[in-house]
């Protein structure tokens, strides 16, 4: 009886993985043609639903339907956590180096991105204004104008749907969207 009871339970969770692997792949095929051209660039952050000047975006209270189907790992506490923001972007679409004060969590939803960090100690390199480098293309960069940025160090990876990567505050950071992309930045 046991042993029956526990076959009927595998095919249960079986069954749910091949219905949420079937309805990720329908979800992604009706999402394709959505926007206009290929070469189109978008940048979606959400902002909070409440006053978006004053109360920072929580993905629970602004997307409801969209947080039941998100949890990060329990490495921290959720009520330590500043805010949580849904970005959508489009594929070839960069972030320009910056550094938060806070630390980060990047959590990879859908598609990849390409994320390069460099340690704080590198920022005299980096050719910082406020919190944003003026090293626009950290792949080509004009070396004429900025010489010190060979001194920095990159350090690169690619995040994959289900990926979280801790981003230590004050770490700089610079992000491309290979392809159509949706993360929670916590």
């Amino acid at each position: 009886r046991r042993a029956a009871e526990e076959a009927k339970r595998i095919k249960e969770e079986a069954k749910k993985a091949f219905f949420k692997e079937r309805d990720a792949l329908e979800a992604e095929e009706r999402r394709r043609g959505f926007f206009l051209g290929a070469d189109e660039k978008y940048y979606l952050r959400a902002l909070s639903t409440k006053d978006p000047r004053t109360t920072p975006a929580d993905l629970r209270v602004d997307f409801p339907l969209l947080a039941q189907d998100f949890s990060l790992p329990e490495l921290f506490d959720p009520s330590t956590f500043f805010s949580s923001v849904l970005r959508v972007t489009s594929p070839g679409l960069r972030l320009w180096t910056h550094y938060d004060v806070m630390d980060n969590a990047l959590a990879q939803v859908s598609g990849t991105k390409r994320v390069v960090l460099f340690a704080p100690h590198d920022a005299d390199n980096l050719y910082m204004v406020g919190d944003k480098s003026k090293v626009t293309d950290i792949d080509n960069p004009d070396l004429g104008r900025f010489p010190l940025f060979r001194h920095a160090t990159p350090f690169e990876c690619t995040l994959l749907p289900g990926d979280v990567l801790f981003i230590p505050a004050l770490w700089f950071h610079n992000v491309l969207a290979q392809d159509f992309s949706v993360a929670v930045n916590v």
